[in-house]
């Protein structure tokens, strides 16, 4: 082949490169000396100079114009004056995406907690919580999804994993939301956007993958969609269809327990292979109606369920088990009597109603959801740890030895202490009766949601746009102790375990708002500023949250009895404003812009419903974050090159933070301290040429941490409670992204393709304060994931070739201890990176 050297184009390739240099050692002199807002603005508007004359040279390569409706309204991604990232059809094909763990290794700035199993907690920008309602909103369209509610008021533990197949473009909003999403965006949000129906053409796709995991099972997914209009140019549906069966690879090699009386052996039968599998079958029915050029609707129903068995495992064994030689890092078993395991299921439907006329654009937006999900955990060590307890051999003798009560024993004082005889009686009763003992929570949240939204349409000097917005949600949790008297140590129907301690936590959540944004484009009047844009956005919002439950059912082993009433409720209101400003300038010498924002965000209060003596209802209180940013974004070469960078800070003010009673048994949440994050986010993508495409991004968060000391009211202090300097947990310093999507045509009308993902997670913690201050910290994290993709692409059909997890990393993506001052009951129990994975995609557009 034979290459033209372009003199100017190498020398301005050069001035492109000494510019990028430049560019990063004033990012990292920013960040190093934490100079403040001033340095981006000049690193921003350092971009322009160098390569203005080649904006438009003809010969460059051409990035793909992405457009984005994060504004409420249609606009391309270098002109929206904003943090976002989004991730194109395209993109998702290319990288083999199926749920929204693998968006988070595109988008650096985002996490999601749990690994391969999913549903686990989302952050952005270091804006992590450990319990109450999320901090990241997600968006199924215009859907909002909550989480159904656990008994420690957690639903933003839980995440939608709905299958990301036939989505149109997924949408990473970095910063706080709060004026056109509400609450639970104080960290950002993420916008998943499904192909909708076309009334005018006829297209389909399927898709079937095989792959093995190295020591484990095989997977196999087939997914399928199919669009037709039924009536041209009117009506048209769409239909997909996915099943995903998901290969194990940790072992369960707990053996029969052996200490303590001849009695005491466990029920559950060991060494069970490549447990932690798991299946998801779906679809989804998508219609467009268009009965006028001014009016259309769509509409969505959807259907998901899902199973799993949790991937984690132990580094090392249970303290006390009698079990020779040690595991070590990569042997993927876990040492449990009862394996953690998960059911979901979602119902959803929407409509969206659009009217357009000559002044404005009017938007209906109405969803409702029932969302049903049950989590079954291990709860031996629990009972394993009070079967030698005195206080409760007297309670146990002062009962009846074990009989089911509704009112707690008499005091342990007026009972005369047990015997030797009689606590080893306890203990065996303990042991056979009790143990192996399962935790099981059937939840369920019901949401019925209606936005209204009027925008202006025209291309006057002034852009607005109203609307409300109303939520009505109901949830329910029943939290059931029982024995788990089976063979394998996964409860066959969680629907009908068999329990000795029940509790239930009813709820119910309104909430109404009012918002408003509006942009004036200051050139329309004063020419000599065109470019410059102001732009305001407010919100007013209402919410009541009530909640009611009790404890109906007493039970043995951990001393968690309750008084009469066993039901009763309480309720938590809060009301407030959201505020926006915006200000951005669109350089008229080229494709050059600057913003800087100034945003609030909050995250509703609620009830907790302690199980405690007497039943306690304590509310906490909304927490809020202020958002401060500049950030610029950059186009060179026609659009070859663009850059995407900011600068934060975000102050969180009244926290909400996670408790535990005083017997260790349930954990509840209270306000206390503030917090500080300042980072830096920068994605930069770059066509050398026409075929290679390279992505990177980085988001560094040098602060990230609590700015004065934890200290609630009535709660004493405790060495896990926060100090001023504790870094926030799970919140890397550094995450860093890399791609490399090349195509190239072979013989025989053929394409090759090749698709590499890098992503690095930087070092965290999981809890506040470091060990030994508290005994349930480790650190997770800092490892690095290559994934690759080699196809060949012909007439439609599509072949990958791909290899997850190249150098077989087992990186630490969470971990959990279950430790006491006097004994080690589980050591660093962790969840780490799916292990090599190759396999085969074959996909057929048509």
């Amino acid at each position: 082949m034979h290459w033209e050297i372009d003199q100017n184009r190498v020398a301005a390739r050069t001035r492109y490169l000494q510019s990028v240099r430049r560019s990063v050692a004033a990012a990292l002199n920013i960040a190093r000396g934490r100079a403040g807002y001033v340095g981006l603005l000049a690193l921003s508007t350092g971009f322009t100079p160098a390569f203005a004359q080649d904006a438009t040279n003809a010969d460059s390569p051409q990035l793909e114009v992405v457009t984005v409706s994060a504004t409420r309204r249609d606009t391309s991604l270098l002109e929206t004056p904003m943090a976002i990232s989004a991730v194109t059809e395209g993109s998702l094909v290319s990288s083999g995406v199926t749920n929204m763990q693998d968006i988070s290794v595109l988008v650096p700035t985002m996490r999601i907690e749990g690994g391969r199993d999913g549903g686990g907690r989302m952050t952005m920008r270091g804006i992590r919580a450990p319990g109450g309602e999320a901090t990241v909103g997600l968006y199924y369209g215009d859907v909002p999804m909550f989480g159904p509610s656990d008994t420690s008021q957690t639903s933003g533990s839980f995440t939608q994993e709905a299958n990301l197949f036939d989505v149109q473009r997924i949408e990473a909003l970095r910063g706080p939301q709060g004026t056109l999403y509400g609450s639970s965006s104080m960290g950002g949000a993420v916008r998943v956007l499904f192909n909708q129906a076309s009334t005018t053409k006829t297209e389909g796709v399927a898709d079937g993958s095989v792959s093995t995991i190295r020591g484990g099972d095989f997977s196999t997914w087939i997914k399928g969609a199919y669009n037709l209009p039924l009536i041209d140019d009117v009506l048209g549906v769409r239909v997909a269809a996915w099943k995903e069966d998901r290969g194990g690879y940790v072992d369960d090699a707990w053996s029969d327990r052996t200490t303590g009386t001849p009695e005491a052996v466990s029920r559950v039968v060991k060494n069970k292979e490549n447990i932690n599998t798991g299946s998801i079958v779906g679809g989804r029915v998508m219609l467009t109606w268009t009965p006028a050029d001014f009016v259309s609707w769509h509409g969505m129903g959807m259907y998901q369920k899902s199973e799993r068995v949790n991937g984690n495992w132990d580094t090392t064994y249970p303290s006390g088990e009698p079990l020779a030689g040690q595991p070590t890092p990569g042997d993927f078993k876990i040492y449990a009597p009862v394996i953690a395991q998960s059911e979901d299921d979602l119902e959803l439907f929407s409509s969206d109603l659009q009217f357009k006329t000559t002044l404005f654009d009017v938007n209906w937006a109405s969803s409702y959801y029932k969302w049903e999900r049950t989590t079954a955990s291990d709860f031996t060590y629990t009972y394993q740890r009070s079967e030698r307890s005195a206080s409760l051999c007297r309670q146990w003798l002062a009962t009846g030895r074990g009989a089911l009560v509704d009112s707690p024993p008499p005091p342990a004082a007026s009972v005369p202490a047990c015997t030797p005889a009689q606590l080893d009686e306890y203990t065996n009763y303990s042991r056979t009766m009790l143990q192996p003992a399962a935790l099981v929570k059937p939840n369920w949240v019901r949401t019925f949601v209606n936005e209204l939204r009027i925008a202006s349409n025209g291309n006057g000097p002034v852009d607005w746009l109203v609307g409300a917005y109303r939520e009505e949600r109901k949830d329910h949790v029943d939290s059931t102790i029982g024995q788990a008297i089976y063979d394998d140590g996964l409860i066959d129907d969680l629907s009908t375990f068999p329990v000795y301690w029940y509790r239930f936590i009813d709820g119910e959540t309104e909430q109404t708002a009012f918002f408003g944004d509006l942009t004036w484009k200051v050139g329309s009047l004063l020419p000599a500023l065109d470019g410059l844009s102001l732009n305001y956005g407010l919100r007013r919002f209402d919410f009541t949250k009530s909640t009611a439950g009790g404890v109906l059912m007493n039970g043995w082993g951990d001393g968690n009895f309750v008084q009469d009433p066993l039901v009763s409720s309480a309720e938590v209101s809060s009301k407030g404003w959201l505020y926006k400003y915006n200000i951005s300038y669109d350089f008229p010498t080229g494709p050059y812009m600057i913003y800087a924002t100034a945003s609030k965000g909050f995250r509703a209060g609620g009830v907790n419903v302690i199980p405690n003596i007497p039943l306690q209802f304590t509310t906490y209180q909304p927490d809020w974050v202020w958002n401060y940013e500049i950030g610029g974004k950059a186009s060179w070469f026609g659009g070859a090159v663009t850059v995407d960078a900011s600068i934060y800070q975000v102050d969180w003010e009244n926290t909400q933070t996670t408790l535990r009673t005083p017997n260790n048994c349930c954990a509840y949440i209270g306000n206390a301290g503030t917090a500080q994050v300042q980072g830096t986010e920068i994605e930069m993508t770059y066509r050398a040429f026409s075929g290679l495409q390279l992505i990177t991004g980085i988001s560094y968060n040098w602060k990230s941490e609590l700015t004065e000391d934890q200290r609630l009211p009535d709660i004493p202090a405790t060495t896990t409670q926060g100090l001023s300097g504790d870094r926030l947990p799970y919140v890397p310093k550094l995450n860093a992204s890399f791609s490399i999507d090349y195509q190239h045509a072979l013989p025989g009308d053929m394409t090759g393709l090749v698709r590499i993902n890098y992503s690095y997670t930087g070092a965290s913690m999981t809890q506040l304060r470091p060990f030994p201050a508290d005994l349930q910290t480790n650190e997770i994290g800092d490892f690095s994931q290559v994934n690759l993709r080699l196809g060949v692409e012909r007439g439609g059909w599509t072949s990958y070739l791909f290899v997850n997890n190249v150098l077989d990393s087992v990186g630490v993506i969470d971990a959990a201890t279950n430790r006491t001052a006097t004994a080690i009951y589980t050591d660093r129990r962790v969840v780490t990176q799916t292990p090599r994975e190759i396999g085969l995609n074959i996909r057929k557009a048509f």
